[in-house]
């Protein structure tokens, strides 16, 4: 997992370089007339394989698909300056067996990221953009086999660095998006019970389930996200938006581990609000992207 986590990192710390240098440039004249900036939105479906391994529940691995989605939200904070708020949230159910196909590991997750990003054109159409945000994880786990411990579960709240990559392709008939995301959890707080431990004493022996958060760094857990995506308008009347999504995580508390790699496709449709569609959302001069300058002649 390592090979995925140090690639992310290395993405997320050029991002970062390049924006401290871009945030000093002007970008635009305070008096001269822009015009206004869209919101970007996005809807996606996922649906892949994943590999959990939860020693809670289980000293084996298990392996097995999730479904899901993804709702994603790009605004700009300012007019003038290149600074936007992104949104999002993830959310999956999956099932899972382990390699004997005799016991089985359900699942749900909720994730929801807050980010505020800062934009530095790189020219060839292509930009940047880095920030910083905040991450809240939860994940529950059920394991019928397991008559000790049924049910395990994550509550995670995290300060996350993000970066992305996007190229605007310079056709104006196909004036397609290019997109690549990533995020990695930095320090937080994360609940987790040890091998001895059962929610029920938890809950109504040992003082509550407050007493059971840990402090979380990067070395005691790593929760990453990463998208590749394309955005292409299908002439004036939507843009279908494909992609690949990859979610290492690890998390090593309460001396027990909680693996898992998680790896779909999506299949969606994005929006400009004010709900341009299509080339229009791209090519229109009334508005101008949130990532890219109307540009394309």
């Amino acid at each position: 997992m390592s090979k995925i986590i140090l690639p992310l990192t290395l993405l997320l710390a050029v991002g970062i370089g390049f924006s401290l240098k871009g945030y000093c440039q002007t970008t635009a004249h305070p008096m001269q007339r822009v015009s206004p900036k869209t919101t970007f939105m996005a809807f996606d479906f996922t649906a892949g394989g994943q590999q959990v391994a939860d020693e809670y529940l289980s000293p084996i691995g298990y392996g097995g698909y999730h479904i899901g989605g993804n709702i994603i939200i790009e605004t700009p904070l300012t007019q003038r300056q290149p600074i936007f708020l992104r949104l999002s949230s993830t959310f999956n159910y999956s099932h899972s067996l382990n390699p004997a196909k005799n016991s089985l590991l359900t699942g749900y997750m909720l994730q929801l990221n807050s980010e505020s990003h800062y934009k530095f054109d790189l020219g060839k159409g292509f930009c940047l953009t880095t920030g910083a945000g905040i991450r809240s994880h939860l994940e529950s786990r059920y394991m019928p086999s397991n008559v000790n411990n049924q049910y395990a579960g994550d509550l995670r709240f995290e300060l996350t660095a993000a970066s992305q990559l996007a190229y605007l392709v310079p056709i104006k008939k196909f004036p397609a998006t290019v997109r690549f995301y990533a995020n990695i959890g930095l320090i937080g707080m994360s609940h987790k019970l040890g091998y001895t431990q059962s929610y029920f004493e938890k809950i109504y022996h040992d003082g509550g389930l407050a007493h059971s958060f840990w402090f979380t760094y990067l070395g005691n857990t790593a929760l990453s996200n990463a998208l590749l995506t394309v955005d292409m308008p299908l002439w004036n009347i939507c843009t279908l938006r494909l992609g690949y999504q990859i979610s290492p995580d690890y998390l090593n508390l309460a001396n027990r581990k909680f693996t898992a790699l998680r790896q779909s496709v999506l299949l969606g449709f994005s929006f400009e609000t004010l709900w341009f569609t299509g080339r229009s959302a791209i090519l229109s001069s009334s508005h101008r992207s949130i990532l890219f300058p109307n540009t394309i002649q």
